[in-house]
């Protein structure tokens, strides 16, 4: 009796710590949803070939236009949605904005590897302009935007695709290049204005890079946060900085948007001496959140160990648990991550590599099933098949993903290590609850095929 009560007091409590992490996960949800905007945002999929694609956030002012244009690219093996606070204040002033990501290969793989693609950058530039002018062209097509007053812009590697887009495209209105390190050689030639931006504590691209590159545009030593040239001449030259922005820190930082407005109005021949407002979700808020939902998470976790033992091995609910517990999961990191760092919807065009993920993690969780007799006659912790599971299946994908392409390869295994771990951290939480292996390798085999397709797109 005493232990049944002891069994129950527990699992309200659990309960109690659920319902708590539920309202930190949902309250900056519902509070986001009250705010008013002026503008609407989607997702979108443009096709550029028969096998090439290019994903993107769009943003469209309220009214019927017509708009003046940003097309920001986002940084390398950056997601658009990091940089949605640009696509809000953007929009917020009036322009049409698509913030996009690189352009991927989605044809059935492996194809033909390109000998270009793993010796020189100067093809990735080459292709990735010709895919901006396509994109570009789209988007001039539109009756809602006005095809006089374009400004391009990028962060990292989005920048420097924005130096090479306004070289080939001389009629723009304004560029705004955040930390791109690597403009073209006849960077000298640019006609337009131009701002550099970059954080104080950026090492990948400080600002004495900056510095460099606009001695070379405009012949003179200028100094930081200082002004150059006329808007009405076209040939207005700033570098900015941001004194407590890293690199990767510069996608959420209030200062660098505000000035990116203010550069894009300004180039668009806007007044933009007025306040501009920008709402940002702060990476604390961001990080209580998530941290809120794993509570909740941990808190489910813990309650679907404690009714686990009452079913038996043929009992259709005890393999519902893993099935549950992988819903909790899903919603928890599409409410929190994919809202601020990764889009993280499982996506339509994407079936051919969730079949792939799908046949190879099936095919190991066999042979990890067929191994777990002999881990219990050498009386080995059956945790390890997890780690066994986690790395082989992830490993694999990587490997047929990108087709041992160096720079595909380089970020593709720093982001599966990444999350190897989280899943490890994952897998060891539903070990100590009282899951069985079948039911681990049911909720990680959810996880990687969702996951696993999105941090490794084929490009």
């Amino acid at each position: 009796m005493d232990a049944d009560s002891n069994i129950s007091r527990k699992q309200i409590i659990a309960v109690l710590i659920l319902l708590a992490g539920l309202s930190g996960l949902i309250y900056p949800i519902l509070t986001d949803q009250n705010q008013a905007h002026n503008f609407e945002s989607e997702q979108v999929l443009l096709e550029l070939s028969q096998n090439r694609t290019m994903e993107g956030l769009l943003y469209i002012p309220d009214g019927e236009g017509p708009f003046p244009v940003v097309y920001f690219g986002a940084g390398s093996g950056a997601d658009p949605i990091q940089y949605s606070h640009y696509g809000e204040g953007f929009s917020r002033q009036g322009f049409l904005t698509f913030i996009h990501g690189p352009s991927r290969s989605f044809t059935s793989f492996p194809s033909t590897i390109h000998w270009e693609i793993v010796h020189g950058n100067e093809f990735l530039f080459n292709r990735s302009l010709r895919e901006d002018i396509i994109v570009l062209s789209q988007l001039e097509s539109r009756h809602d935007t006005d095809s006089d007053r374009i400004v391009v812009g990028g962060h990292s590697g989005g920048a420097n695709g924005a130096y090479r887009i306004a070289l080939e495209k001389p009629d723009v209105s304004g560029i705004i290049a955040i930390a791109g390190r690597f403009p073209p050689e006849n960077i000298d030639e640019l006609e337009t204005n131009l701002l550099l931006a970059t954080g104080g504590k950026d090492t990948l691209v400080p600002p004495e890079k900056l510095e460099d590159i606009a001695f070379n545009v405009t012949g003179k030593h200028l100094n930081r946060n200082k002004f150059d040239g006329d808007f009405e001449g076209n040939n207005a030259t700033k570098i900015f900085v941001s004194e407590s922005s890293g690199h990767l820190t510069e996608a959420f930082d209030d200062k660098l948007i505000e000035e990116s407005v203010r550069w894009a109005l300004y180039s668009a021949g806007k007044d933009a001496s007025g306040n501009i407002n920008i709402e940002t979700k702060s990476f604390r808020t961001v990080l209580l959140q998530f941290l809120s939902g794993m509570v909740m998470f941990i808190s489910a976790v813990w309650l679907s160990g404690s009714y686990n033992y009452k079913f038996n091995n043929k009992n259709l609910f005890r393999f519902l648990i893993p099935v549950i517990v992988f819903v909790i999961f899903y919603i928890v990191l599409l409410s929190t991550i994919a809202r601020q760092f990764i889009q993280l919807e499982p996506a339509g065009y994407q079936w051919f590599q969730y079949l792939v993920i799908g046949i190879i993690a099936s095919t190991i969780g066999v042979v990890v099933t067929k191994s777990s007799n002999i881990f219990k006659i050498l009386n080995k912790k059956e945790f390890a098949l997890d780690l066994f599971f986690l790395l082989i299946t992830g490993a694999s994908f990587v490997l047929i993903s990108t087709q041992f392409v160096i720079f595909q390869l380089v970020t593709s295994v720093v982001l599966g290590s990444l999350l190897f771990l989280f899943l490890s951290f994952i897998s060891l939480l539903l070990w100590k609850s009282g899951m069985d292996l079948r039911q681990r390798l049911i909720f990680n085999i959810l996880a990687v095929i969702w996951l696993l397709p999105v941090l490794v797109p084929p490009y």
